[in-house]
């Protein structure tokens, strides 16, 4: 990977009913390098989720392209490039399309990073309980993140629900370590406390890049 570029993209929400206007965001144009630390910020509401959705290709852009590389790439494929924790995210027992065998010692570091070690195990690919806390769900799910290998992690508001202690750790070490790993990180965030462990600032607002 070496680029993502937002040519003119808009996507916007079917109304429940007749008459309703409809939410959409766009036209969007945006480059965001490789390897490198992104932040999208911006008030409640405006766009920021639907961005991320639409780039990983959760949601087909209405319209404008979104190229990979200098190509342009359909939302089906682009699923393929990312792992996510969304805000909304559902953390299952089985693990999916993961593959866990030979590498334990990973397991037991990352678990041991993330400060759950004492809470949950892998045991195959099945967890052994998914009784945790709320910000305990998000740090397995973002063991998952790890074990899945892919180039780009996207992260929505993943620190809202971590404590100070670990939400410092997540922004100053962990986000930094997977930008040295060779990864690209896209975060959505309010921390503005954060802001310059970012290589780029991207904001919506209205459904818009605010220049």
């Amino acid at each position: 990977l070496e680029q993502i570029e937002l040519k003119d993209v808009c996507y916007r929400y079917q109304p429940e009913a007749d008459g309703e206007s409809s939410f959409g965001i766009g036209p969007i144009n945006a480059v965001l390098e490789a390897k490198k630390i992104h932040f999208i910020i911006g008030s409640n509401g405006s766009g920021k989720s639907t961005l991320v959705k639409v780039l990983t290709g959760l949601y087909e852009e209405t319209s404008g392209d979104v190229l990979i590389n200098g190509k342009k790439t359909a939302a089906d494929e682009r699923c393929e490039l990312f792992s996510s924790v969304y805000s909304d995210y559902f953390l299952f027992k089985k693990l999916y399309g993961i593959s866990t065998e030979g590498r334990e010692a990973d397991i037991a570091h990352y678990l041991a990073e993330l400060r759950i070690s004492d809470k949950v195990t892998i045991n195959g690919n099945e967890l052994s309980t998914v009784d945790l806390s709320s910000g305990q769900r998000k740090r397995v799910a973002l063991l998952l993140c790890y074990l899945d290998h892919k180039d780009i992690y996207v992260f929505d508001e993943w620190a809202a629900d971590q404590d100070v202690v670990f939400r410092e750790f997540f922004y100053r070490k962990l986000l930094p370590l997977m930008k040295a790993n060779g990864k690209t990180v896209i975060a959505i965030t309010h921390d503005d406390r954060y802001f310059d462990v970012a290589d780029q600032i991207i904001h919506i607002d209205l459904g818009k890049v605010r220049t």
